[in-house]
């Protein structure tokens, strides 16, 4: 099996998967922040995997190194593509039904955060999100994971606290500060980009009462389902979500070619 470039000057590149000379589907990829992206396949299962080692070698033909593959939750092409392969997970997408809201947690509230509590969560934060991003190896070298991170904040929050459907808060037990939380909700659809409990006030179940204080603000605020990322590497986050209700609806794997 072989994979032909189909020439065109947009982002996205189409290629036909040919058997000897046959075209039996297509594959699509694009460039995205972090790496090459295969954003389509189109071919029968049981062509999947061979398919996907043709787009391969010519992507490592032409200088790529890598290629990153998005798997929604039962998709069985790609499911099929990259079965008996040896995967680097880089992130897992997850996702909260707000039909039932968590009870009121038993110690900890949220409170918006300040103009300077959030002068100084911002270049913790920018710092934090590029080294997931290099321990999760969406990238290699640590001045473009700054780059990115930076440039997906200011994205995201280009006027701080007063961006529009961006809730920043501090967590707190009775006048402990325990945590932050982000959360961006566009109604009817939530999303938490931010979650961390300091380091001294870890495993004492604070991780738990903040995600469910932020799920049920998140309803509050009119969303009706909660997503979430997940980095590769952070396999205790990834069980406390699944055990808060949270189920994974898309997994993303980086490729070498």
């Amino acid at each position: 099996m072989e994979v032909a470039a189909v020439p065109g000057d947009g982002e996205e590149t189409t290629w036909l998967v040919r058997r000897r000379g046959a075209t039996v589907g297509t594959a699509r990829t694009r460039l995205r922040r972090g790496g090459l992206l295969l954003s389509g396949l189109d071919v029968a299962p049981a062509d999947a995997a061979e398919a996907l080692e043709a787009l391969l070698v010519a992507l490592g033909e032409l200088g790529q190194d890598s290629l990153v593959v998005d798997v929604p939750a039962d998709d069985r092409v790609l499911e099929a593509a990259l079965a008996g392969r040896t995967l680097q997970l880089q992130a897992t997408q997850m996702l909260l039904d707000l039909t039932d809201v968590p009870a009121r947690p038993e110690r900890v509230a949220l409170r918006p955060m300040t103009a300077a509590e959030f002068e100084s969560y911002r270049d913790q934060l920018i710092t934090a999100y590029a080294q997931d991003m290099l321990d999760a190896g969406a990238f290699t070298d640590r001045d473009r994971a700054l780059e990115a991170s930076v440039v997906s904040t200011e994205e995201l929050l280009p006027d701080g606290l007063e961006s529009p459907g961006q809730h920043l808060w501090t967590a707190h037990d009775g006048e402990v500060l325990v945590g932050i939380l982000w959360i961006a909700v566009d109604a009817p659809a939530g999303y938490i980009y931010d979650i961390e409990v300091r380091h001294d006030q870890r495993r004492r179940g604070y991780g738990r009462e903040v995600l469910d204080a932020g799920a049920r603000a998140a309803h509050d605020l009119g969303a009706r389902e909660l997503g979430l990322n997940v980095f590769g590497h952070n396999d205790g986050a990834r069980t406390l979500y699944e055990r808060a209700g949270y189920a994974t609806t898309e997994r993303t794997y980086r490729l070498a070619t």
